[in-house]
Order: C-alpha cells, then structure tokens, then sequence
C-alpha cells in the first residue's frame, strides 16, 4: 500500500444510493471544515466522494498552516469505522515520504481541539458548530491516534527533522493537558444548550478519560506551582479548578436525568474520591465538597 493509490474498494461508486448518500453529506463535512483553504476543500472532496489521493509531489511546495489532506481528515472521512483497518492506513500516513512535515502535526492538533475543546463551546445550534462532528467515530480515531505516542512521536520528529521542533510543535498533541483540562470539564456540564456535537465529548470515555488521568502525573508544576507565572496567571488557573471541582460536585444528575454528562459526572466524582492525586489538588475537592469555597458565577464561564 501507498498513500499515491490506496485501496479504494471502500469506496462503493457503483452504488447509487452509496454515491448520492456521500453527494448529500458533502456540504455538512465542508461547513466543519470551512478553516480550510477552497484548494485544500478540493482536495478533501475528492478524496471523500471517490477516495482519490492528492497530488503530494505538486503540493510539496504548498505552504499552508492548514494544509489539505490531513491525518486526521484522512482517517475521519474513509468509508471505514474500522479500527484495525484505520490503523493499518495510519502506520502508512505516518511513514510515508509524501506527506509534508506538518501534515501529522496538523491532524492530530485538529482531533485534538475538535474533539475536546470544541464541544465545550457555546453554540445555539448545529448549524453554527462548524467544527467537525464524528457521530460516533471519535474513539475509534483515539485508539488509532493514540494506540502508540512513543512511534508516533519517533515519526513526528522525523518530519519535523528536529527534536526541538518537535518539543515545541508536536509533543503537546500526543498528551491530554492534565489538571488544566478541568476546565473543559466545567465548560461542558455548564452548557445550556446541549447539541449533538457537544455529545462528542472525547474525554468522557473510558480510555481517553484515562489517558487524562495519567496526563495529571506529569502536570503538578504546571498547573500548582509553575514560577515562570505571575501571581495573576497562577492565580486564575487555581481559581478555574475550584470552578470545575464546583461544577462537578454540584451538577444536578436528577434534573439532567440518565445523560452522558450525568454518567461523567458519576465517575469523576468516584475518581476524585478514591484514585491518587497530589496532596494540593485533592485538598481543593475536599474543600468544595465541604461546601468552604465560594465560587463566583459558577456557571458560566
């Protein structure tokens, strides 16, 4: 296999109602997509409708930030949700010589803040969230992604053809964001308006929750006692934490009922509980639970 012609079996373009089906989702995939350069859509649509590869070579001299065919953009919209087959395409993405040197880069930034910060944002409804909605395909694409950090940041440091580049480019992707990811926590269970992008929510399930959880152990100094922050910087992180253990602690299950969001809430609370944290961090949930902090407009954010 070879990223200039992949197997397009997948591809079922003497099926009618196949072909119309991928015709009439085009326009909605091109609304989340819509940071993308017109070229790079041109690109994408190809590749969606027909599972035609880009040109690599007569891109190679393309700059752009956003780029076109992405890792992540490739994954998504293959025709298969199959995880050992999207993970077979990944190793051949990841090791090819055609790809640009940011293109794995760009891919897992855009899963990354789609799948996380994204569905935290307010939006009134589906036809502004123009960010890409997986329907379900959002654990698949972690396990592929994030099913070996130490090769994938082996190939990254590869493309990016320095190991600073990488530290300062790329390693941020292969790692959740530790206690500052509280935030989203907080962010999402004070959504008022609950859209189906906003169900997407990667860290809910199980193995990216637990790739969160690990993210904590190395995120101690960042988040408590970073000292190349000002008072004020340190100070609003701490405050936000308070904020989301508040949110967590307080978020009424009986009104929401039997959601994704009441389902979190149940495990996290189990996980503060019971799991290990540092000292400091486990002192600001005892102190909410306790009911000691006041938090200003706890709801919003």
């Amino acid at each position: 296999m070879s990223l200039e012609a992949i197997d397009t079996s997948f591809w079922l373009t003497k099926d009618k109602a196949w072909v119309q089906a991928r015709k009439d989702e085009w326009p909605s995939i091109e609304v989340m997509l819509s940071q993308k350069t017109k070229k790079a859509l041109n690109i994408i649509k190809q590749y969606y409708l027909k599972g035609k590869m880009p040109n690599w070579q007569a891109l190679k001299e393309w700059e752009n930030h956003d780029r076109h065919l992405d890792l992540f953009c490739f994954l998504w919209l293959h025709p298969s949700n199959d995880e050992a087959i999207l993970y077979s395409l990944y190793r051949e993405y990841m090791t090819s010589d055609l790809i640009q040197e940011t293109d794995a880069t760009t891919g897992y930034s855009l899963f990354k803040s789609s799948q996380i910060q994204t569905t935290t944002t307010r939006f009134k409804t589906m036809e502004g969230y123009r960010f890409p909605y997986l329907d379900g395909k959002g654990v698949t694409l972690f396990n592929v992604l994030y099913k070996d950090t130490d090769f994938a940041g082996v190939q990254m440091r590869k493309q990016l053809k320095s190991v600073e580049r990488f530290q300062r480019e790329g390693q941020r992707y292969l790692t959740a964001n530790g206690y500052q990811d509280l935030f989203t926590f907080g962010k999402w269970l004070c959504l008022d308006v609950f859209l189906p992008g906003h169900e997407g929510f990667l860290l809910q399930y199980e193995q990216p929750f637990e790739w969160w959880y690990l993210s904590c152990k190395n995120d101690d100094g960042n988040f408590f006692n970073d000292e190349s922050q000002g008072y004020d910087a340190r100070k609003m992180i701490r405050d936000g934490g308070y904020k989301a253990l508040y949110n967590i602690h307080y978020f009424d299950t009986e009104k929401e009922g039997d959601t994704c969001r009441t389902r979190f809430v149940h495990k996290i609370r189990k996980v503060l509980d019971e799991r290990e944290f540092i000292a400091d961090f486990k002192q600001m949930w005892l102190d909410v639970k306790a009911g000691n902090i006041e938090v200003e407009d706890a709801w919003q954010w």
